[in-house]
């Protein structure tokens, strides 16, 4: 049965729908598009669709990446052409590759994703942000505090830190560029990220107005980081 890997956005207001949301209104248009999935066999079939790393809700994306298999023949360009007519433009289908039979599973290719973080100016203090950021690589751990099945634990997050950087800075906003490890490895989500860049002082009071935004989504190959789609 051909595999499908699929490259799309979760824009405006679907940047709220859950992962199991998302997962539905990607089975919907696929059903809707005439298209036939394949399911898992045993008492409780489901079909045969997977994502590549989810995302917490409220963070838009331009790289949501799944994988569907279907139990009919067909190409790349008739899966974008047939979703594109069932799906919104803030959901839009960008791009459809057949993935090969011998394609590891999404999650286990996943390696690193890069983030937009746009933060209000009153949540950032006097301080340059940038000179702060630069202090903050230097250091040899920076622990988050992360709720994990009903108990507290500490993590050092800055293994998981890759890049951050300042990309643009103005009276009202900063907007901050991170790519943090990301998979079943190792997993930093932007939200603790958050989390460590208030406790080491970076960031001032309760992140109200700070959005998230996934650019892209990587996988190691061979030493370097190529995108997933």
């Amino acid at each position: 049965m051909p595999r499908f890997r699929i490259r799309m956005r979760k824009m405006g207001r679907y940047a709220f729908l859950s992962h199991l949301d998302l997962m539905r209104a990607l089975e919907r248009a696929v059903r809707r598009s005439g298209l036939r999935l394949a399911f898992s066999e045993g008492f409780h079939p489901h079909p045969k669709i997977s994502f590549a790393a989810p995302l917490s809700v409220g963070v838009s994306s331009e790289a949501e990446v799944a994988d569907i298999e279907l139990a009919c023949a067909t190409s790349a360009d008739e899966v974008r052409e047939r979703l594109a007519a069932h799906l919104p433009e803030e959901l839009r289908v960008d791009r459809v590759v057949q993935a090969s039979a011998d394609d590891q599973s999404l999650m286990s290719r996943v390696a690193v994703a890069r983030y937009r973080i746009s933060v209000p100016a009153d949540l950032l203090g006097n301080r340059p942000l940038g000179d702060q950021i630069m202090r903050l690589l230097e250091r040899d751990s920076l622990t988050v505090s992360r709720e994990r099945k009903g108990s507290t634990e500490v993590v050092d997050v800055r293994p998981m830190i890759f890049e951050l950087a300042v990309v643009h800075a103005d009276a009202c906003h900063a907007e901050i560029e991170a790519v943090l490890a990301t998979g079943s490895k190792s997993n930093l989500r932007p939200a603790d990220l958050i989390a460590a860049l208030r406790e080491c002082g970076i960031l001032a009071g309760e992140p109200v107005g700070v959005t998230v935004h996934r650019v892209e989504i990587f996988a190691e190959q061979n030493g370097t980081l190529v995108p997933l789609i």
